[in-house]
C-alpha cells in the first residue's frame, strides 16, 4: 500500500464514524461536540462508543479515569462535557499536574479502598497490559463495586505489535 492510500484510509476512517455521529436529529451542542472529538487522531470505534455514552451521561454525572497519568483524557472530557464530576485515579501522586476541576484519588485501584462510588462511568486505557494476569479479575471486580447500577465500563488496551515490548512495563498483550 502506497503512502496516499495510507493517508487516505487514516483519514477516511474517522470520516466513517463521525457520520454515524452525526445523525441529523443530535441537537447542535452535540453535534459541536461531535466535530471536536472526529478531529483528533486517535477517534476510533471504541471512542465513538464512549463518547457516545459520554453525550448521553446525566448531568453531573460521576467518571472515573483509572490510571488517569496527568489528566489529558479527563481534560478531553472536560471539554466536551464541563458538567461532569470528573475523578482520576493513579499510583503516583498526580494531583498537581491534574487540569482544575478534577479530582484526584491515589490508589492502587485494586488494593486500595475508594471512599467514592457510584461512578456513572468508569474508563481504563492502556492499563491491563501492565498488571499481571491474575490481578485483571480483580480489577473487573473492584471497577464493577465502584459503578451505579447501570453504569458503564470502558476498557482500552493497545493492539499486539512488534512494537508492545518496547515498554518494559507491559507484562502482556
Amino acid at each position: 500500500m502506497g503512502k496516499d492510500n495510507k493517508i487516505r484510509e487514516y483519514v477516511e476512517y474517522p470520516k466513517k464514524y463521525y457520520n454515524l455521529l452525526i445523525h441529523k436529529n443530535k441537537r447542535k451542542e452535540e453535534k459541536k461536540i461531535i466535530k471536536i472529538i472526529a478531529s483528533t487522531p486517535v477517534f476510533s470505534t471504541y471512542y465513538y462508543h464512549l463518547v457516545s455514552r459520554i453525550i448521553k451521561l446525566s448531568r453531573n454525572a460521576k467518571v472515573l479515569d483509572i490510571g488517569c497519568a496527568q489528566g489529558g483524557f479527563l481534560n478531553f472530557i472536560k471539554q466536551i462535557r464541563p458538567d461532569l464530576k470528573l475523578y482520576g485515579t493513579d499510583l503516583t501522586d498526580v494531583k498537581n499536574k491534574l487540569p482544575k476541576g478534577i479530582l484526584f484519588i491515589k490508589a492502587d485501584i485494586i488494593n486500595d479502598q475508594i471512599k467514592e462510588k457510584d461512578f456513572d462511568l468508569i474508563t481504563c486505557r492502556h492499563l491491563i497490559e501492565h498488571l499481571q494476569v491474575n490481578d485483571v479479575p480483580n480489577l473487573f471486580n473492584k471497577c464493577y463495586s465502584l459503578l451505579k447500577r447501570g453504569g458503564h465500563f470502558f476498557v482500552l488496551c493497545p493492539e499486539y505489535s512488534k512494537k508492545f515490548y518496547n515498554d518494559p512495563t507491559h507484562i502482556r498483550p
